[in-house]
Order: structure tokens, then sequence, then C-alpha cells
């Protein structure tokens, strides 16, 4: 734990959150509780005369040095030999011995290049071995992609391109790595989150950091520029889930520029409200409306619930949602939704014997939520027919059809089992609209669902009135009912 905090206070410091005054005292405080516990490794010796000599202690610094020069056995490990050659530079500051330094910590490199410690020492020391910025950003990123990966590292790329930004050139693995490490520390400006903006805009597809990383950058720096990138590599990676709606909503309002945004705004909505939608979307899907049926029906409901607060939006929709009822009703078709389509749309004008068929269905479609967990299936079996209805149970409910009261529902699990479903499920009928049931009956020519509802009353006797005999008559020719009823 001390080792990770030294490494997070030096993060800290280098980053410019930590002044270095309290970065020293706090990290030798650390050092010395890591000595207590009986550490003895040389890098944390090394390390701490490191922090002597930044706050300028020179003295008790090369005491430390004096001491560590006698570990001649640590000392032949050419990562703790750089380090001590490094600090010695420090002291003796004559031109002929720091060449000595650098050369000696380029051979030490080359015989160890797997060591991000060395590469380090390396950047600080040897100016001729890398003539620029370019070089230097380079061999980190050659080192991240031959599994050499350190913080440590990731700070001195980001002295670079804060130097300059435009030396971000690609979003690949070792960039995005280094793009989530700035965000992390809060060192991401807008000048870098606007080059990685710049190079997203190419990418395609959806990558989690760096979607993570461009966020992060927009919560600092909000830009038109990177919420378009956002909202494009959601769609990319076609990200349906709400917790993404608040992007496409930003996208929406700030009029960016994506096709298919307004669709995607409208998919990841939990809620709409017709009065909250942007004009821009109203007026868009009356003439583009690409979306699926569930979403075309939350658009229209929304529509209608708000048509008195917005007759011109209700009139531009009207044909539209005309003709999507008809669609609709004529598969028999059912949800909240389509309920106000059908209370506002469906007349005796535009009724015909096949939409009556359908809204025959629909009058007897229940939606049935089940509590019980592990349900897949529920089966409803009418006493009257032949064959049982089994509907799946998605998100704890499902829809059923229930004619006559004379039925059992059950609920199946994943291995098949079968319970009896009225202790853990509630149902509820969707459409009980006595206006739509005479309309259906006025227009229905084979009233079959109709004949059982009236007919069946689940008595075991019934006395047949006279003005019902007709009923009964056609009730015989509904081809699923069983033999033993007729």
């Amino acid at each position: 734990k001390e080792v990770e905090k030294e490494l997070s206070m030096y993060i800290r410091y280098r980053t410019g959150r930590m002044k270095q005054e309290v970065w020293a005292k706090e990290t030798l405080q650390a050092l010395d509780r890591y000595r207590r516990a009986e550490g003895k490794h040389i890098f944390y010796d090394l390390y701490e005369s490191y922090v002597l000599f930044q706050i300028q202690d020179n003295i008790q610094a090369e005491l430390l040095l004096g001491q560590i020069q006698e570990r001649k056995d640590e000392l032949k490990d050419g990562r703790w030999q750089a380090c001590y050659l490094y600090l010695t530079t420090m002291q003796n500051k004559e031109e002929e011995y720091q060449e000595y330094v650098q050369k000696k910590i380029q051979e030490l490199y080359l015989e160890q290049q797997e060591s991000w410690i060395l590469l380090w020492l390396m950047l600080r020391v040897n100016g001729q071995m890398y003539r620029n910025d370019t070089e230097r950003l380079d061999e980190i990123r050659l080192k991240y992609l031959q599994g050499v990966h350190s913080p440590v590292l990731y700070l001195d790329a980001c002295d670079i391109l804060k130097k300059e930004p435009l030396m971000l050139r690609r979003l690949e693995g070792f960039e995005i790595h280094l793009l989530a490490f700035l965000c992390r520390n809060q060192v991401f400006d807008r000048e870098i989150s606007g080059q990685a903006a710049q190079l997203a805009q190419r990418l395609s597809g959806f990558d989690r950091i760096l979607f993570r990383v461009l966020t992060e950058c927009y919560r600092k720096t909000p830009t038109k520029n990177l919420l378009s990138v956002i909202c494009k590599m959601l769609m990319d990676g076609r990200k349906k889930e709400k917790k993404y709606a608040v992007w496409f909503a930003r996208g929406v309002m700030q009029d960016v520029r994506i096709t298919g945004l307004y669709e995607a705004f409208i998919e990841t909505s939990d809620h709409l409200d017709a009065n909250e939608l942007p004009m821009a979307i109203r007026l868009y899907f009356v003439y583009h409306n690409t979306l699926d049926s569930a979403r075309k029906a939350a658009i229209y409901a929304a529509v209608i619930r708000n048509r008195e607060r917005d007759e011109q939006t209700y009139a531009s929709y009207r044909k539209g949602m005309g003709l999507f009822m008809e669609e609709q009703l004529a598969e028999g078709k059912i949800s909240h939704d389509l309920v106000e389509l059908y209370k506002d749309l469906l007349t005796d004008a535009v009724m015909t014997p096949h939409l009556a068929a359908g809204l025959e269905k629909v009058l007897f479609t229940y939606e049935v939520t089940c509590r019980m967990p592990g349900i897949r299936h529920l089966i409803v079996i009418h006493r009257a027919f032949g064959q049982e209805q089994k509907v799946v149970v998605t998100d704890g409910k499902a829809l059923v059809q229930i004619m006559t009261p004379d039925y059992v529902l059950l609920a199946e699990d994943r291995e098949g089992r079968r319970y009896a479903a009225d202790p853990y499920c509630t149902r509820t009928r969707l459409m009980e609209q006595p206006q739509m049931e005479a309309l259906c009956r006025r227009h229905l020519e084979q009233p079959h669902w109709i004949l059982l509802h009236d007919c069946m009353t689940g008595a075991k006797a019934v006395q047949i009135q006279e003005e019902k005999i007709e009923q009964y008559l056609m009730l015989l020719k509904v081809p699923e009912l069983k033999e033993s009823y007729r």
C-alpha cells in the first residue's frame, strides 16, 4: 500500500496537482514507514535520494548515495546501477562525467530494453539517441507494444502531448490507454481533447475505453465536435441501452448532424412526452419515420396525448398515424401506446371486416405480469379448446388472450416445470372499452371470440335464453371448439 501511495503521489506531483514540498514530505514519511515495516529494497533508497535532490537537500542525498555505493551486489543489476549513476550527475556536474553516465546508461538500456526504469532514465540523460520529442514518443509507444507498461512513462508521453497535441496522430491501443491515463489524472486540456476528437471521427465501431475518455473530455471541455464523435461511436456500436440516451438527447438539443441520430434518441428514451420533444424531431418523424413499430407507437401516442396543447403537430401526424394504426390493428397487435391510437383513430368510417377481426383479438388481450423469477412461458388453457396458448415472458410480462372465465393460467420455468400462475401473476385487460366492443360487433363477419365470450359462462349448466339461440348455433360452427363442448 505504501508503494502504491508513493506512485500516486508522484503522479500528482508530476501533473501539478501536488506541491513539491507536500509531495516530498509525504513521500519521505511513506518511505520511513516502508523501512519500519522491514522494507530493504535498494530502489526505495535510490528513490529517497532522488526526492532529497529535488528539494535541494543535497547533503542528505549525497550521504544516502554514499551508503548505496557500498551495496555492490545489488548494484550489479543494470537498473539500479543506472539509477545510481543518474543520481550522481546531480552532484557531479562536470561535462566529461555527464557524458560518461550518458553512454553507460545507454549501454545498460540496450542490454535490458524491457525495463521501463532504464527507458525513463534514457529519456532524461541521453539527448543524442533521441533527436526530438517525436522519437521519444515513438520509443515509449514501441515499449508499450512490447509489453512495457508504466504510468511513469505515460507521464513523459503526457508532457510531450501537452507541448504539441498534434503529435497524437492515431488512436490505437497505446494512445487510447494514454488518453485514459490523462483522464484519470485530470490532465486533459482542450487542445489534446480536440485532437482526440478529430482522430476519433475516422474510427468505426465502439471502443469502451475510448468512449469513457471522450465522455470525460466532454464533461471538462464540452464542444459540439466532441459530442458528435460520441454520438457517432454509440451509433456505430449499435448501443441502444437507456444509459446512453443522455448523449443522444444532448446531440439532438445541440443540433448535431448525424444520419440516424433522431431515431437513436427515440429508441433509447425511457419516456416520451411530445411536449418535451424538440420541434425538429416532431417535424422530422412526419416524413422520415423509420423506427420500429414499438417506438412509432410511443411517438404517436405522445402526440395524441399532447393534442390539446399542440394541434398543429397532431394534424401533421394524422395521416401517418391512421395508416400505422390500421396496419397494427390488422395484425391484432396491442400495447399501452397502441390503445391510445385505437381509441383516438378507430371509427366506423375506417372500420372493415378485416380490421374488426384484429380488433376482436385486441379486445380479449390481457397483459400478465409475473413476479416469480425464472419463469419463461405462460400457458393459457381454455377448457372449450383443444389446444393450449403458450407465450414467452419478457421482462416479467406477457400478452395472452382470454375469452371465457373457464380457463387455467400456468407458468413454465426454464426446465419445463409448470405451476399454477395465479399466486404469482396479475392480469390487466389492455382495452376494456365498451364503444370499441360495439364497433367490433357491427363490422365483424365471423365473431368467434365474441361468441365464446357471450356464450361460455363457465357454469356447468346454462339456461339458454331464446334471444341467444342463434348465437349458440353459430358457436357450434367455431372450428377450435372441442367436440365435447359441442
